[in-house]
C-alpha cells in the first residue's frame, strides 16, 4: 500500500508540507492534506475511535478556521481531524466511539476555505502544531491494524483445518506439504501477536 494508496478515489488537491498559502501566496506549511470527491460527499471515518470535538471550530477550540470540524482519537492516541465539512453527521457526538467507515460528515467549505474539500489532518495529541504526515500515518496504522489476528480466530484455523491437514500430509509421507503448513501456522501466529 503506498502513502497515496490509503487515498486512493479521491483527488489530492494539496499535500502535507509546505506550499503556497492560498489566501496570500506566501510560503506556508500545510498541516493536512486536501481531499475532495464533490461536494456534500459523505465522509468516512479513516479509522475508528472516540469522537474528541464535533461542531464549528471556533477561537479557543484548537479548530480555529477549519469551519465544521469532526476530531477522532484513534487507539494510539493520535487525533484524526475532518475539516471544513458541510455539516457534522449524527453520529458525531463527543464523547461517542465511532467505528472505521462510518460517516463522519460530508464535504464542505466551511472556515477558511477556497472550495468544497476535506482537510484531513492527524495530530500527535489534540493541540494544534503536533501534526504528522497524515498519509504516512493512516498507511502503517491501517498495516498493522490489517496484520493482527484474533487469537481465538488464529486458533480455530489451526486447530480445525491446519492440524488435521498436517496429520494427513505426514502419514502420506509429503513432507513439502507438511513443512507449508507448518510455515503458514507460524505465520498465522506471527500476526496474532
Amino acid at each position: 500500500m503506498s502513502v497515496t494508496g490509503v487515498f486512493d478515489g479521491w483527488t489530492i488537491t494539496s499535500p502535507y508540507g509546505y506550499r503556497a498559502d492560498p489566501f496570500n501566496g506566501s510560503r506556508s506549511f500545510h498541516t493536512g492534506v486536501d481531499l475532495v470527491k464533490y461536494h456534500k460527499y459523505p465522509i468516512p471515518a479513516f479509522v475508528g475511535g472516540v469522537v474528541l470535538f464535533a461542531g464549528e471550530g471556533g477561537p479557543g477550540t484548537g479548530f480555529g478556521g477549519y469551519g465544521n470540524v469532526v476530531a477522532i482519537k484513534d487507539e494510539k492516541g493520535y487525533v484524526h481531524c475532518y475539516a471544513h465539512l458541510d455539516s457534522v453527521a449524527a453520529v458525531a457526538v463527543k464523547g461517542r466511539t465511532i467505528q472505521r467507515g462510518d460517516i463522519v460528515g460530508y464535504q464542505g467549505t466551511t472556515g477558511r476555505s477556497t472550495g468544497s474539500h476535506l482537510h484531513y489532518e492527524v495530530r500527535a495529541n489534540i493541540t494544534y502544531g503536533t501534526h504528522v504526515d497524515p498519509g504516512a500515518y493512516l498507511e502503517t496504522y491501517l498495516k498493522t491494524e490489517e496484520l493482527t489476528l484474533d487469537p481465538g480466530v488464529r486458533d480455530t484455523i489451526i486447530n480445525t483445518w491446519l492440524d488435521p491437514a498436517l496429520q494427513k500430509a505426514n502419514a502420506a509421507g509429503d513432507k513439502q506439504q507438511a513443512d507449508y503448513i507448518r510455515w503458514l501456522a507460524a505465520e498465522l501466529r506471527k500476526a496474532s501477536e
